[in-house]
């Protein structure tokens, strides 16, 4: 055919084909196309996948279409008139308003001159390069609106990721001052109560100083095995020791409960916007891969936090009711011992003098 020496006719397989690759290679051809004609039955143009097929046709490459009505002798001239009217609403909705429509029959012949004068016309005697032209600069056209799109899209995505850190970064920032004021006031209630016992300690031995009790606890030993003096001191420091003991374990159970439950939310909040950070509604490419590979991992690392069973163990400053024996009655002596310091130069260093001897611990 004369035709034949100006154009390339291709057939391709039909959208709703039970081999997959067929639309594959359909959808593939498309952007090579100067000329795209979808036929339909005369009876029944409504294949949804076809109108499927030609929605994307038109959205993504703006392709001049036409429609061809086949079989239009099994058709009567109402029910052609109304399949017509219906596939133009079709073509209109899906943005191709007054759409090119042709009713043939290949057994009557009826049309097929109208379409192949329409065909001559638009892609043969020259014609057919300016519509390739414009085919080219069209589908150029819409890649570059493509790439621009996707470029856009990552740059709202960047953006709303540097937003996200920022409102993460002051979360954590909040959280660690929440954090820090929590450890303060923990180490705060532990010297007030430490200073507190020490201080009444300090009271009592400043009490047992007297000369009445100093001669009670000396002349007392005379009577009994032990040195009642000493055991009057070690009375004291370890009435002192258990009670500091005692309250330093409160504390630390009330505080170190409330930086546990602080910290834990803190992190439940971190996973939260982890987890929201996840959906950038970007089409799979490398960079949206390893984004989403990021936020996972960091993601990840905070649940396994959260998880990890030994953490409120790791929290519960436990280890500020065991300071050991030396450094609480340590400090305690040390207090007691500015009360002997204060004292010695009395009444009482010149009146029990080989007393004070009797207490050589101190």
């Amino acid at each position: 055919s004369d035709i034949l020496k100006e154009i390339a006719i291709v057939d391709t397989p039909g959208t709703n084909s039970i081999i997959d690759r067929h639309q594959e290679i359909t959808e593939r051809f498309i952007p090579e196309s100067d000329l795209v004609i979808f036929v339909f039955p005369a009876l029944n143009p409504y294949s949804r996948t076809a109108w499927d097929f030609f929605g994307f046709v038109r959205r993504q490459w703006h392709k001049k279409t036409v429609f061809v009505l086949q079989q239009a002798d099994r058709a009567s001239p109402e029910e052609l008139e109304v399949n017509r009217t219906r596939v133009a609403e079709y073509a209109a909705e899906r943005g191709l308003s007054e759409p090119r429509i042709f009713t043939v029959s290949a057994k009557t012949g009826q049309g097929l001159d109208e379409m192949w004068d329409y065909i001559r016309a638009t892609v043969t005697g020259g014609r057919h390069y300016l519509l390739k032209m414009d085919s080219l600069l069209t589908t150029s056209a819409e890649l570059l609106d493509r790439v621009d799109t996707h470029i856009a899209g990552h740059r709202a995505a960047l953006d709303a990721d540097l937003a996200e850190k920022a409102r993460i970064d002051a979360a954590l920032n909040r959280g660690r001052d929440y954090t820090e004021r929590d450890i303060d006031l923990l180490r705060a209630r532990l010297v007030e109560a430490y200073s507190r016992l020490a201080a009444r300690g300090v009271e009592e031995f400043q009490d047992g100083l007297s000369l009445g009790n100093l001669m009670r606890h000396s002349f007392g030993g005379l009577f009994k095995r032990g040195n009642a003096l000493k055991d009057w001191l070690e009375g004291l420091t370890t009435r002192f020791n258990a009670d500091f003991l005692a309250e330093a374990e409160r504390i630390s159970r009330e505080e170190g409960a409330r930086l546990t439950s602080n910290i834990s939310q803190i992190m439940e909040n971190l996973a939260e916007d982890l987890g929201a950070a996840k959906t950038p509604g970007l089409n799979v490419s490398a960079l949206t891969a390893k984004r989403l590979a990021v936020v996972d991992e960091s993601r990840d690392n905070v649940l396994a936090m959260l998880r990890d069973a030994s953490l409120a163990d790791r929290l519960k400053p436990q280890g500020l009711s065991k300071l050991g024996d030396q450094a609480m009655v340590g400090g305690f002596l040390t207090a007691v011992g500015a009360v002997i310091a204060a004292t010695t130069h009395a009444v009482l260093f010149d009146v029990t003098g080989g007393l004070i001897t009797t207490m050589g611990a101190l």
